[in-house]
C-alpha cells in the first residue's frame, strides 16, 4: 500500500484485533494520520470523521473501553457527528472499523457516508442535497431531524418532516 498509495494523504481507525499501539504506531510512522473522534478535512476537501473500534480482542477478553456497549459507542459517534453539523460542518465520511459503529448517525443524517473495515452503508434515503458520490464539493449543512436517539414515538416522528 505504501508503494501504492505512498503520495496520497491516508487516514485510518484502528480495530477490534488492534492490541495495544502497535498497529496505530506503525501506520503513523508510515505517513498515515490516525482519526481519533474529531472532524478533519478529508479527500476533495470534505470532512472525515473517524472512531477507532471500542472493543479490542488482543489476547483474552482485554478491552480498550471497559463497561462501553457498542450501541453507546455508537450513539457516542452519532453525537459527534450531530454536533459537528449543528456547528456548520456537516461530515461527509464517516471512518469506522465496523460499518455498525456508524449506523445511528446515518439514521439521524448527519453523516453522508460510512466507510467501514467490513462494510459500506449509506442511509436508505439520503438528506436532500446529500454530495453523489462522484461529487468533490461537500454537501452544504442539512438541518438535524428529530433528537438523538433511535426509538422515537410515532408521534414525533409524525410531526418531524422527512
Amino acid at each position: 500500500m505504501d508503494k501504492t498509495f505512498g503520495d496520497m494523504e491516508r487516514w485510518f481507525v484502528t480495530g477490534n484485533h488492534d492490541h495495544g499501539s502497535f498497529v496505530g504506531d506503525y501506520l503513523v510512522g508510515k505517513g498515515w494520520t490516525e482519526l481519533d473522534g474529531e472532524v478533519v478535512e478529508g479527500p476533495g476537501g470534505g470532512t472525515l470523521l473517524g472512531f477507532p473500534d471500542p472493543r479490542s480482542s488482543g489476547l483474552g477478553s482485554w478491552r480498550d473501553e471497559k463497561g462501553v456497549s457498542f450501541a453507546e459507542a455508537a450513539q457516542t459517534v452519532a453525537d459527534v457527528a450531530c454536533d459537528s453539523q449543528e456547528a456548520g460542518e456537516r461530515v461527509n465520511t464517516l471512518l469506522v472499523h465496523d460499518a455498525n459503529l456508524g449506523k445511528v448517525a446515518l439514521e439521524l443524517r448527519c453523516a453522508d457516508l460510512v466507510v467501514g473495515g467490513h462494510t459500506t452503508s449509506r442511509p436508505a434515503r439520503p438528506p436532500s442535497r446529500a454530495r453523489t458520490a462522484s461529487s468533490a464539493t461537500p454537501s452544504p449543512t442539512a438541518p438535524r431531524v428529530g433528537r438523538r436517539t433511535r426509538s422515537r414515538s410515532a408521534a414525533s416522528r409524525a410531526a418531524t418532516p422527512p
